[in-house]
């Protein structure tokens, strides 16, 4: 998508999942942004769209703090779900059924906007993403580059059979005493330069998934490393 996009001279290059729920961003200079900023770019986009409606955003525990920072910005309601789409589904209904604007999704391009869905939707999020881009007039890599910014460093140990999360999280604990922590989903530990680091069971298969985030790329990936090599070896005799 990259090559055909700079070829082609296109204005911008979407890529789908298999089933269409997620998407991705290439810039017309042929470059893949990454997933965060799909749901960061069309975030930005509705909240200008319907700032007088005081609309509240919700986004998943493991969503970049792109998007507290926009929902900063423009003043709207920031709502943070457990990891997995039926959780944002459930929440965003709830908003819905008290008459709030509400949209939001998870960093892995799947934007949820509950006047079209409850659930994720790439084409609408193309829809919106062409909308800002001719709102503004003006290049993609530009709207993106006006975005804020962070590093990611994902991680993932293998679970050991019959071994509790709760011993993971105590050895996560004790890397960082004093720190603040939120259990929401797995355990969170954010740092007061707004770098955080997240250790949770996997969902989908048999790993623990360790996420760091940061301004700094060499502390993010520091994060990550120390959380992983505190607790690789967990569980083997």
């Amino acid at each position: 998508v990259c090559r055909v996009v700079k070829k082609r001279r296109c204005a911008v290059g979407f890529a789908q999942d298999m089933d269409g729920d997620r998407l991705a961003l290439v810039t017309e200079k042929g470059e893949a942004v990454g997933e965060q900023y799909t749901l960061a770019l069309v975030t930005k986009h509705l909240l200008e769209k319907y700032s007088e409606y005081h609309p509240v955003v919700v986004r998943n525990s493991s969503t970049s703090r792109m998007i507290d920072d926009l929902a900063h910005k423009y003043s709207a309601r920031l709502v943070e779900t457990k990891v997995g789409e039926v959780n944002l589904s459930r929440r965003l209904a709830r908003l819905l059924a008290d008459r709030r604007l509400a949209f939001g999704g998870e960093g892995n391009g799947g934007v949820i906007f509950p006047p079209i869905s409850l659930g994720r939707d790439s084409i609408i999020t193309m829809a919106f993403v062409l909308e800002y881009m001719a709102k503004k007039d003006r290049p993609l890599s530009e709207l993106i580059d006006e975005l804020p910014h962070y590093h990611r460093f994902r991680r993932k140990i293998p679970k050991a059979p019959d071994t509790d999360f709760s011993i993971y999280e105590e050895k996560f604990r004790g890397l960082f005493p004093g720190e603040k922590t939120s259990t929401l989903d797995g355990i969170k530990v954010i740092f007061n330069d707004g770098s955080w680091v997240q250790v949770r069971a996997s969902n989908t298969e048999p790993v623990i998934r360790i996420l760091a985030e940061s301004k700094d790329s060499a502390r993010a990936g520091e994060l990550s490393m120390k959380v992983e090599d505190a607790l690789t070896g967990i569980g083997k005799s």
